[in-house]
């Protein structure tokens, strides 16, 4: 169960991540 809950946080804080490197990248572009 532990092993399967770590997986699950692991790929939602990928997503978080995925997310933010997109939101930035936007910023960015918007800023520019």
């Amino acid at each position: 169960m532990l092993g399967v809950r770590l997986g699950v946080v692991g790929i939602l804080a990928r997503e978080d991540v995925k997310v933010l490197t997109v939101y930035v990248d936007l910023s960015v572009i918007c800023v520019c």
